[in-house]
């Protein structure tokens, strides 16, 4: 029955280290769904353990003449099977505990990675609103120098009283110059 007890075991073992390797590109409600399905298997192996543990326990229940020789027999030959015992429990608590922690585990990375894309969406946001406003300096700055430029040219006297209107224009880019 031990040993039933622990091929059923190790049958969840299997079963839970499959779910987690499928776990990559699985839904929460998938997730649930194949948890639900192992915790079914695990109960069964559960059961089978509990009956295993019955049966251990059990071999106290003998007559009284034949108590004390089955518990001397037990003493030394039951400790491996108890030991085997312990462990098979310990097993199964741990593959419950994963196959329970599971979905939430797929929840959890859905929940990461909808954050990552929350950030890059506003990391994106906040480098194109940065790229806007030094695009509208760029363009105040131009019509900052168009200004500048104008003032100067009605500053300047009619190319009349320059006389050439050559020099006029050679003394409206040289200031337009040092004024940039």
């Amino acid at each position: 029955m031990v040993a039933n007890a622990g091929v059923v075991v190790a049958r969840c073992e299997e079963d839970v280290r499959a779910l987690q390797q499928r776990a990559k590109g699985m839904t929460v409600d998938d997730a649930e769904r194949q948890a639900a399905s192992t915790l079914q298997r695990i109960r069964g192996a559960k059961s089978s353990w509990s009956t295993a543990r019955a049966a251990i326990d059990g071999l106290s229940d003998v007559e009284k003449r034949y108590r004390s020789g089955i518990r001397a027999f037990l003493a030394v030959k039951a400790k491996r099977i108890e030991i085997d015992m312990g462990r098979l429990g310990q097993r199964l608590e741990r593959v419950t505990n994963l196959t329970r922690r599971f979905p939430e585990r797929i929840r959890m990375s859905q929940v990461r990675k909808e954050r990552r894309r929350r950030r890059a969406d506003e990391a994106a946001r906040a480098a194109e609103e940065a790229e806007r406003d030094v695009d509208l300096q760029i363009e105040e700055h131009i019509r900052q120098l168009e200004l500048v430029a104008m003032a100067a040219a009605d500053a300047r006297p009619l190319a009349a009283d320059c006389g050439n209107t050559e020099d006029m224009m050679q003394a409206l880019l040289a200031e337009t110059a040092t004024s940039a």
